[in-house]
């Protein structure tokens, strides 16, 4: 979606979160994508751009530009005003944006934290539910399934993208007032 459609990048992969605002703050993660081979060739990247992933696997990175010439991410923390689940649907479906509550939108929240079983090495488990808690009360969360292929990706990117063009709008308009 960044390469695509210029959507703002703060991370393509794991992001920290500060909950001790009235709203969530998501801080940006290392300017680059994480690729699979299809999905590069697919979006035309060049070749000697992309650096192979450490994994073996046709999983490349390509390392994006910043604003500054410093090798930061060119923002700052930005509000997390909802957190969307990917899901894959294996054959072809119509896209779906379905909002959550109750315990699907926390088991989402508690599938995205990175490595769980590291958690409490940090901090103590009530903590770390507590946090998961707080984070699920102050954003949307949602699931959007699609089908899993490039072709017709416009079209099934649709849902996900017309929900994130109202909340910027309302936002604007909030902003605005």
């Amino acid at each position: 979606m960044h390469l695509r459609y210029g959507l703002q990048l703060v991370s393509d992969d794991v992001s920290a979160l500060r909950l001790d605002q009235p709203q969530p703050l998501v801080f940006p993660g290392p300017r680059k994508l994480k690729l699979w081979q299809d999905a590069a060739d697919h979006l035309r990247c060049d070749p000697g751009a992309l650096v192979q992933d450490l994994s073996g696997t046709p999983k490349f990175q390509l390392y994006l530009g910043d604003a500054d010439g410093d090798g930061r991410a060119d923002t700052g923390p930005e509000a997390l005003r909802a957190l969307v689940l990917l899901e894959r649907s294996p054959e072809p479906c119509a896209p779906s944006l379905d909002l959550l509550s109750g315990a699907k939108a926390f088991d989402v929240c508690l599938t995205a934290v990175y490595r769980p079983y590291m958690a409490d090495w940090y901090r103590p488990r009530q903590a770390v539910m507590a946090d998961l808690l707080t984070l699920c009360s102050r954003v949307r969360i949602y699931r959007f399934r699609r089908h899993w292929s490039l072709d017709a990706m416009d079209e099934q990117l649709t849902p996900l993208l017309d929900a994130m063009h109202k909340t910027d709008e309302g936002i604007r308009q909030v902003a605005c007032q």
